[in-house]
């Protein structure tokens, strides 16, 4: 292969970046990125050097700060990282966290009010740029907002917006998340600390935040996101950070770390709290630098854990009865169930749309509104679809980028608004088939697949939508154990006509037409397709695959 020869590289990864139709100069830059080789004046986003500026004002006027953060987990990572990085030039900083509770998602002219009593700056992130803002509510303060959310056609009146997805931004910027745009505006402040003799902190050690808020994002691993986040692992495996270090223990998780631990296990225990209101603490948790206390809330947090498992499964029941339309020619699955709380109606949108393999909408009353929260599949942009409704006035108030939305609309508008989507969804996607498309990098053996082998393949870290993890074939094999794990996963046992056998897994969001299929294909020889890990098995390393894809030969 071409690649394979001009960059003197395997031919297992050669495979998998001529499969994202890279390059060969663009190869090294993609296997070792390094942040000095990819970084770009943080000058050119909108606003940047505005708010810098103020930042900096603030800094040496030695003002107090407030920041609201929306609760997802990359405005999580990028207050805890405002908060550690403020916290080395002045202790006035505040937090208020939208709680995932009867006031939603959304700040309100109550809160800016409040804060601007007493701070001189607010800064907003992950909310803000499609709220009706005005600034009579804040005189004497001035808010920032750092934000992804595709806007609407009127910006806020506030006193800078960056934002990747501004309308009038340059769209070669539309990767960038909150985290990486937050981790920017820190480069672009100590420009003005330096330029002006003053001390400033080493950044780097806030990377391991804007790299766990980066991946959990949905955000394509490409450019600076990329650096971002190999860097930000390598700091992760130093244990420097006492959160995380005891995140990690806790949760037996051994170098090296994935992007999709680090996504998915660290996420989902540091998110725990939002599903019963007590969502601070895991802004807590990535703020404190005590061990001790690091202790504390993850043990908080574990309880939390366990009890959002038990409520996410008796609503997923609930909701999934409530689903309208699960044929294969919808292009949008969406259900409406009364009163349940936001944090467990996130965790069951992700899991609906993984079972589904379709954009994903559900909702639930909010006092006398309702709340919408959607989740995407590559390709479908759900929140241009958002910021077009809020164009005409269809949504009152929400957003969201191309994986994720939530909104605020009337009861009597929701028949309306879910018409619209799917009208949308159609015109991006013209036509739906009934089966979903799986691309695959190569096809292995049961016996070609070793430790080594997957070692190797971590060479392509960190996966994303742009650059997502190589996924395999196993032809002619059949299931020769099933084991129920609980909550619909299940470990498998496939073996080839050599007689060689491979360990499988089958997490509970992978597709219910698969599971379906593989339960019942005990006798029948059958292909398989799913990318590569590991589990520790009776202290031994062993290779498994994770199966994403399953069909009977012609």
């Amino acid at each position: 292969m071409r690649l394979k020869q001009l960059c003197n590289i395997e031919d297992i990864i050669a495979r998998s970046l001529a499969r994202m139709n890279l390059e060969p100069e663009e190869v090294e830059a993609f296997l070792n990125p390094k942040l000095k080789n990819i970084m770009f004046d943080p000058s050119d986003l909108l606003d940047m050097d505005k708010a810098a500026h103020r930042i900096y004002r603030g800094i040496i006027a030695g003002e107090k700060f407030a920041v609201i953060s929306n609760g997802r987990l990359g405005s999580i990572c990028s207050a805890a990282s405002l908060n550690k990085w403020l916290a080395c030039y002045s202790k006035d900083i505040d937090h208020l966290r939208i709680e995932k509770d009867a006031k939603g998602y959304f700040p309100t002219k109550n809160q800016f009010e409040e804060l601007s009593k007493e701070h001189g700056i607010i800064i907003c992130l992950g909310c803000g740029t499609n709220f009706k803002f005005h600034s009579d509510w804040t005189p004497d303060t001035d808010v920032i907002v750092v934000d992804d959310q595709i806007s609407v056609e009127q910006l806020p009146k506030v006193y800078a917006l960056i934002n990747s997805n501004r309308f009038d931004e340059n769209p070669d910027l539309s990767y960038l998340g909150i985290a990486g745009m937050f981790f920017l505006l820190m480069v672009a402040t100590n420009r003005l600390l330096r330029n002006n003799n003053r001390q400033t902190v080493d950044l780097y050690h806030f990377l391991d935040l804007i790299a766990l808020g980066t991946v959990s994002d949905h955000l394509p691993m490409i450019k600076i996101n990329r650096a971002l986040v190999r860097i930000g692992l390598a700091s992760i495996h130093k244990r420097e950070n006492a959160a995380l270090t005891e995140l990690l223990d806790t949760l037996s998780l051994k170098k090296p770390i994935t992007s999709s631990q680090m996504a998915f296990q660290l996420g989902a225990r540091i998110c725990a709290g939002d599903v019963i209101q007590q969502s601070q603490l895991g802004l807590d948790l990535l703020s404190t630098i005590n061990r001790k206390k690091s202790t504390e809330i993850v043990n908080q947090l574990n309880d939390l854990y366990r009890t959002s498992k038990d409520l996410s499964e008796e609503y997923y029941e609930k909701f999934y009865l409530k689903i309208s339309d699960t044929s294969t020619e919808t292009p949008l699955i969406w259900a409406f169930h009364e009163n349940c709380p936001l944090g467990i109606m996130e965790n069951i949108v992700a899991r609906i749309n993984q079972e589904t393999g379709k954009p994903t909408i559900l909702m639930t009353h909010v006092g006398s509104k309702v709340i919408a929260i959607g989740q995407s599949i590559p390709g479908i942009n759900l929140g241009i679809i958002v910021a077009n409704c809020m164009n005409d006035k269809l949504v009152e108030v929400g957003g969201g980028n191309a994986m994720w939305i939530m909104l605020e609309l009337l009861p009597q508008n929701i028949n309306h608004f879910i018409e619209r989507v799917i009208a949308e969804l159609y015109f991006q996607r013209e036509t739906w088939k009934d089966t979903f498309p799986v691309f695959i990098d190569g096809l292995l053996t049961s016996r070609g697949v070793t430790i080594s082998l997957i070692e190797k393949l971590s060479q392509l870290e960190p996966f994303g939508i742009n650059s997502p993890k190589p996924r395999y074939g196993f032809a002619n094999q059949y299931v020769r154990s099933r084991v129920n794990l609980g909550n619909e996963q299940y470990k498998l046992v496939f073996e080839d006509e050599a007689g060689n056998r491979i360990d499988g897994f089958l997490p509970n969001t992978n597709r219910l037409q698969l599971k379906k299929f593989l339960m019942g294909s005990r006798k029948n020889k059958i292909h398989i397709a799913g990318t590569l890990t590991s589990f520790v098995k009776s202290g031994k390393t062993i290779p498994t695959i994770m199966v994403e894809d399953a069909a009977t030969p012609n």
